[in-house]
């Protein structure tokens, strides 16, 4: 397994707070893409979310590293409500990566 992402070894990171827990903070970090495997046309990203008791490590799996870049922040909106996480970015609630603009 590899280790863990970092806000050291992450592309990109964002530091939430939880709603209605205001000592409570969730980061997430997305790694750079990597080719994975032996083909040309497999690569992936990993990405991380802890903070509130949660550490969700995973990743995602694409054509290109755009592709897999494009993917990511879907994915990461779909485990930040599976994971029941009520954040808060800049004191707003937030409502996804994918719809931001």
């Amino acid at each position: 397994m590899t280790e863990k992402l970092t806000v050291e070894t992450a592309i990109a990171h964002r530091a939430f707070d939880v709603a209605g827990k205001p000592d409570e903070k969730v980061d997430v970090l997305i790694g750079r893409p990597e080719l994975f495997g032996t083909g040309p046309e497999e690569w992936m990203c990993r990405f991380r979310i802890v903070g509130a008791g949660k550490d969700l490590n995973f990743q995602i799996h694409g054509i290109d590293s755009v592709q897999v870049l494009q993917l990511v922040w879907r994915v990461i909106d779909g485990a930040v409500a599976g994971a029941d996480l009520p954040l808060l970015w800049h004191g707003e609630a937030f409502t996804g990566f994918a719809k931001e603009g």
